[in-house]
């Protein structure tokens, strides 16, 4: 039975669920964003990793939070 609290789960994102670098290290990696700073006139690349198990664990946490 379902508990009448309400539980939230936080997962740190960077180097918890992903790993992101700002420069193509010659590196492969799962995809890239290009990220717009206020104070740059130009987006930033990020290159993102996503950890072994991240989107297992999230399917696995969808289900109960």
């Amino acid at each position: 039975p379902r508990s009448k609290f309400k539980r939230t789960l936080v997962f740190d994102l960077d180097e918890t669920l992903i790993h992101c670098l700002d420069e193509d290290q010659d590196h492969d990696y799962d995809f890239k964003l290009d990220i717009q700073f206020s104070d740059e006139p130009d987006p930033v690349p990020a290159y993102v990793n996503l950890r072994p198990g991240a989107l297992e664990c999230l399917e696995f946490a969808n289900k109960f939070f």
